[in-house]
């Protein structure tokens, strides 16, 4: 049994894929309809390329800034019209802005409070007056009022290769959920523990940091197909336009 951290996972891109390759049928279609009205896209943390490599298709100019090395490497095979950055976030510090940024997939749920708001200002330094910045983050009623997860909170099985199990514990104090995951290949040829830790934000919070970074809440959904956010809701989808 192999243990391993929340970056080990995402320095892997076979993996990634595997975990991530199915998405919301809206997905796709919702990030190139945006991708489509603009001039050009900044992407944040676009691991392989698995929604990236089709927004070249209607945009002409799109930029990806990935910190995995691995990442970028298969990211450019699937999308080699696109310019893939290798850099972290936070040391992002393009002369160019954009009419679309994209953070996709709870990406600004790896951020603490501090980092959160440092990232939201460098998009706001890379975003047009009036483009539009995307983030999906995770559903903070998900996590709010929930106990520690002293037992298994969930299974999955993955592609019929990887069969998933999930114990998940929340700290509402330091607005933390993490994620120990255990994932055994059923061909035998693995069996990884990863522990997978994110921060995890509210509405009222959300709101304040954009506001405080320059960026005008738009819209709030609760999945890709334009339906109001409610406490049920699987995703936390914000539209912004910059100021």
């Amino acid at each position: 049994m192999t243990l391993k951290n929340h970056q080990q996972f995402y320095d892997e891109p076979e993996l990634y894929d595997e975990v991530f390759g199915e998405h919301d049928p809206g997905e796709l279609k919702y990030y190139k309809k945006l991708a489509s009205k603009s001039k050009n896209l900044l992407f944040l943390g676009p691991g392989t390329g698995r929604i990236l490599k089709d927004l070249c298709n209607v945009n002409d100019h799109v930029v990806g800034v990935e910190k995995s090395e691995n990442m970028c490497k298969k990211c450019r095979q699937n999308a080699p019209q696109a310019e893939i950055i290798n850099l972290d976030i936070l040391d992002l510090n393009l002369k160019e802005k954009f009419n679309l940024v994209v953070a996709p997939y709870e990406f600004l749920n790896h951020f603490d409070p501090e980092e959160f708001y440092k990232v939201l200002k460098i998009v706001t330094k890379h975003l047009q007056k009036g483009g539009t910045f995307v983030a999906q983050l995770k559903n903070p009623y998900h996590c709010v009022g929930r106990v520690h997860q002293s037992e298994l909170d969930y299974v999955e099985l993955i592609n019929d290769k990887i069969l998933e199990r999930g114990y998940i514990t929340y700290n509402e104090g330091k607005q933390t959920y993490t994620d120990i995951i255990e994932r055994v290949f059923l061909d035998g040829s693995k069996h990884d523990v990863v522990t997978m830790s994110w921060y995890y934000y509210t509405m009222p919070q959300i709101r304040d940091y954009f506001s405080r970074s320059g960026l005008k809440t738009k819209v709030v959904m609760g999945n890709f197909r334009g339906i109001k956010f409610t406490k049920p809701s699987p995703l936390l989808i914000v539209e912004a336009i910059g100021s």
